[in-house]
């Protein structure tokens, strides 16, 4: 039972008349939904860096692997692009916790260029230390490929004040696409 992540969703459009549960710009965070059913929120979109002359991120509807769209992140030069989510500290679990991270991956890569689904567990003390508690990732897609599952599975460490999912691109050029992505 997992919440989707980034996906369309169905109701009426959200206040700013974007449909609701569509991709705003990176730089906005989305709201969070809570239900009685699971301990995760529901988010509608990642938050990073923003564009700029080294990396884009968006949304895109040339071909999704499921719905009518998908996340992009683009690479025009090497460098390491992330979208994440749950910066507000939202996903917070009892140490012990398995949490899996996992969706669809299309890219079209140089060779060096690696995407992958990430998860990071970090402490209430991180903004002081600026080290993650532990951190793990998915095989990575390289080159051109079609869509594949990817999955990232982190046990929460003892000390756990939140973890925060990422889409992560680095390495080289090219470009990744994110696709029906699941925090279970």
């Amino acid at each position: 039972r997992g919440r989707k992540l980034g996906t369309s969703a169905p109701g009426a459009p959200l206040a700013d008349g974007r449909p609701r549960g569509s991709f705003p710009s990176v730089a906005r965070v989305s709201r969070t939904r809570r239900t009685g059913k699971s301990a995760l929120p529901t988010r509608r979109c990642f938050s990073g860096r923003g564009d700029d002359a080294k990396r884009r991120s968006d949304r895109t509807n040339a071909q999704p692997y499921a719905g009518s769209w998908c996340v992009v992140l683009e690479n025009m030069a090497e460098t390491l692009t992330l979208l994440r989510q749950g910066q507000d500290s939202s996903f917070s679990l009892p140490a012990g916790t398995l949490v899996e991270f996992s969706g669809y991956v299309r890219s079209e890569l140089e060779p060096k260029a690696r995407a992958a689904l990430r998860l990071v567990a970090f402490d209430e003390t991180y903004a002081k230390t600026g080290a993650p508690l532990a951190e793990v990732a998915s095989l990575p897609g390289t080159g051109a490929s079609g869509w594949v599952r990817r999955a990232a599975k982190l046990v929460l460490p003892e000390g756990v004040g939140y973890f925060m999912p990422y889409l992560q691109l680095g390495g080289g050029k090219g470009r990744a696409f994110f696709d029906s992505l699941e925090l279970k």
